[in-house]
């Protein structure tokens, strides 16, 4: 079996395939989110299935369970962090599997058990930091007692598994020294399941403990010492739970190899105080989306040198962070949809504008953008969402001279004389862009690049400030 990077010959052969097999399906740049169960099962005939750029976040087990006939499956550019042990189960004949691009942090021992016929996988440009010896085959220190409506955490596991799963039961509460004798687990799986307490040394003991998973449940709040003795923990789950506030200096000491914590669809309302990272100075990515935060402090972020990744879509913001980011100059991802900033300034991305590469500012009732809120960015920006604004003008988009996906739809564009640079940029980019005509009233829903009147405007044009 070979691994690596084939992109270039992927996108050959699939478009080979669609002259020489009918059960292709290619359902490139949708927005599909959670894979569920059994998601393809009445396209039973499928022989290539491709969903680059779909923004699927989860393979639940079973989700191409019935696609017998697959040979080539392509999750290449998604948001997908981890692969369970069944998450492939029915995909006996596909060949070719590809995951490049995606933010993979784990993948769970046995989960390509099912693939059989695999000669080639793909896994380039993802986050492991670990590979379970046997994800090619069925392993027995995998322990699962998922959905089994237990209400006290089991013990007498065998001190050599590695993956214990016990999502979907109901503790409600965890006391201290929780999990005693499996000193190897890697990966704890404890979302779902009604918790609402943990007592200070719950994981003491554990390691080796690298991911744990905390999400979906009733934690309001967490105790100081909650990780104390399981300090390698790297990746921390809270998504879905209660909590009105950022995990404490004090709390984070106890696990300082942190590179990973979601803490989306709680109730923060502030980032503070100044240095909130300092503990964990390892943290490449931060993602507090679906939060109700109004305000960051200037220095939050500071001591964050390796800081890859901050995700702080739909919250209350006002205005860009300016000062926050400043002090993560690494940022390659920032993402601020669904906020409602109604300006952006022309110094608003400075501090990170000269590395970063992919930047969200959709969904924000943006109304105008400064002519030079751009300009700091060059070639290294390959990415830039717009799209579900009120803009009515562009600023200038000529330093974005790499720029290979911009999204602008849904934005009422005023079709005059002051588009025309942006017009004369569209005309020689080699990206496809949907951009439409808001305004005047008789070009409404008319394609930019297609309208008369910004094809005989001549040189001389006003441009926003």
């Amino acid at each position: 079996m070979q691994l690596g990077d084939t992109s270039e010959g992927r996108e050959q052969e699939m478009k080979s395939s669609q002259d020489t097999y009918e059960d292709v399906l290619i359902m490139w740049r949708n927005n599909l989110g959670d894979l569920s169960k059994g998601a393809f099962k009445h396209s039973p005939y499928l022989t290539h299935l491709n969903l680059q750029g779909c923004r699927i976040h989860s393979v639940r087990e079973g989700a191409f369970r019935g696609l017998s006939r697959l040979v080539q499956l392509d999750l290449t550019h998604n948001n997908i962090d981890i692969l369970y042990q069944e998450s492939f189960d029915g995909l006996s004949s596909v060949k070719q599997l590809y995951l490049d691009r995606n933010r993979i942090e784990e993948i769970n021992p046995g989960a390509f058990a099912s693939l059989s016929s695999l000669n080639l996988l793909s896994l380039t440009h993802n986050q492991l930091v670990y590979l379970p010896n046997m994800v090619f085959q069925s392993d027995a220190r995998h322990a699962t007692c998922e959905e089994r409506g237990h209400t006290k955490v089991l013990t007498g596991f065998p001190g050599t598994i590695l993956l214990l799963n016990m999502r979907g039961n109901h503790f409600h509460y965890l006391p201290g020294n929780s999990f005693p004798n499996v000193p190897k687990v890697v990966s704890l799986h404890l979302d779902g399941c009604k918790i609402h307490d943990i007592e200070g040394g719950a994981f003491q003991g554990m390691k080796v403990l690298i991911y744990l998973y905390l999400s979906d449940n009733q934690l309001a709040s967490l105790d100081t010492n909650v990780f104390a003795g399981a300090h390698n923990i790297m990746y921390l789950h809270l998504e879905g739970n209660r909590l009105s506030q950022f995990p404490s200096s004090e709390m984070l000491a106890h696990i300082p190899k942190l590179g990973k914590l979601s803490q989306t669809f709680t109730l923060i309302v502030k980032l503070e105080p100044v240095g909130l990272l300092n503990p964990i100075p390892q943290l490449t990515g931060l993602y507090l989306a679906n939060n109700t935060i109004t305000n960051i402090v200037p220095r939050a972020l500071d001591s964050a040198p390796y800081l890859d990744v901050l995700h702080l879509g739909d919250n209350k913001l006002t205005e860009v962070p300016s000062d926050a980011l400043g002090e993560a100059p690494l940022l390659t991802e920032v993402s601020l949809s669904g906020n409602l900033i109604r300006w952006i300034g022309p110094r608003a991305f400075r501090g990170v504008a000269t590395g970063l590469k992919h930047l969200y500012l959709d969904r924000m009732g943006l109304q105008k953008m400064s002519a030079k809120s751009l300009a700091w960015f060059g070639p290294s920006l390959v990415s830039l969402s717009l799209e579900e604004n009120q803009l009515e003008e562009l600023p200038d988009l000529s330093s974005l001279t790499r720029l290979q996906h911009l999204t602008l739809g849904n934005n009422p564009l005023m079709c005059d004389c002051k588009l025309l640079p942006f017009y004369r940029w569209l005309s020689n980019a080699s990206l496809k862009v949907e951009a439409v005509c808001g305004y005047p009233s008789e070009l409404r829903g008319q394609s930019v690049i297609k309208a008369d009147v910004l094809i005989n405007c001549s040189g001389e044009n006003n441009v926003i400030q």
